[in-house]
């Protein structure tokens, strides 16, 4: 003898019932098709990444090309051509943003004194990519500006950004005829994934190194700068 649920017309009513497979076939599509979509966020939010990149480093040359040669009483007296002075540190770059926004710090930073010729070339660099850092929180622009958060931004810049210099002559131009030599300037930002779900895949342990560098011709003008003067 047969035990079992009699088919009376409700059972089999319920059968064909195929409502619910609707939802079953939505989430069997949706979570992979977002999946993708998140994905390709992340790369073209870390192609956006990559341009910022080699726009510093072009503006880094720029400055480059521009302050090696430039007066000494600018930096301090250091030597023309010279880019082994004191680095880019981060109450430099915070009290530079600082001046960019539209008020000061809670905390207000001093810039530790006259910048060297690497240091400029380091700013450069760093005003650059300064956009690229994640901010966390409900805060606006305007609280990130000017409150202590500023003060986390130029930190994380300073610590993920490594600008190097290739190409500068130490000695300084004496004659008109000398044909301006390359300087190159590579910029290494570690740059951080932030889309959820897939930044781990996209960028192993959350973050992507990006290297760019760019070239010009450093100009070395056959300029005597006057060793006294309103400069002093």
């Amino acid at each position: 003898m047969r035990h079992g649920p009699t088919k009376t017309p409700r059972n089999r009513a319920r059968a064909r019932d195929e409502r619910g497979v609707v939802y079953v076939e939505f989430l069997l599509a949706f979570v992979p098709l977002f999946t993708l979509f998140l994905g390709i966020a992340q790369l073209v939010l870390l192609w956006g990444g990559r341009l910022v990149v080699g726009h510093a480093a072009s503006r880094a040359a720029r400055t480059a090309s521009v302050v090696l040669d430039d007066d000494p009483r600018y930096y301090d007296r250091e030597p023309r051509n010279a880019d082994h002075g004191r680095a880019l540190e981060t109450t430099d770059l915070l009290a530079t943003l600082a001046r960019l926004g539209p008020g000061a710090p809670a905390t207000p930073a001093r810039p530790t004194g006259t910048l060297s010729r690497r240091a400029t070339i380091e700013l450069a660099a760093a005003l650059t990519v300064a956009p690229l850092v994640t901010r966390s929180g409900p805060r606006s622009l305007r609280d990130n500006l000017v409150s202590d958060p500023l003060a986390d931004v130029a930190a994380r810049v300073r610590a993920d950004l490594d600008v190097s210099i290739d190409g500068v002559v130490r000695e300084a131009r004496t004659t008109r005829d000398d044909v301006a030599e390359p300087v190159t300037v590579t910029v290494r930002y570690r740059y951080a994934c932030g889309v959820p779900v897939v930044r781990m895949l996209v960028c192993p342990g959350g973050a992507k190194d990006i290297t760019a560098r760019a070239t010009l011709p450093n100009q070395r003008a056959a300029l005597e700068y006057a060793t006294a003067g309103w400069a002093e």
